[in-house]
């Protein structure tokens, strides 16, 4: 199981400037199929400068455990956030 990209990524406006909420479609390759997740996430900034990302219910046709996405499109969030992929 692995993300494959996250496509349509917008950020939804907020008023608070530390958490930036986002809505894409996670294309992931589950189970030897490709399948279309539509995700909702919120990374927020500490004070510290640490991120904590989480996202909001994800619902699928998929027959595989849940954590283990949740965990995967963390880390590629992560990644696409440190490299400043993500729309500002």
């Amino acid at each position: 199981m692995k993300v494959n990209e996250l496509k349509e990524i917008e950020r939804e406006e907020g008023c608070v400037y530390y958490r930036r909420k986002f809505t894409a479609i996670a294309n992931m390759e589950i189970l030897a199929r490709n399948i279309d997740i539509p995700v909702n996430f919120i990374i927020e900034t500490g004070p510290l400068g640490d991120k904590k990302i989480e996202f909001g219910e994800i619902k699928g046709d998929f027959n595989y455990p849940i954590l283990p996405i949740v965990k995967s499109l963390r880390e590629y969030v992560k990644k696409m956030d440190e490299e400043g992929a993500l729309p500002l």
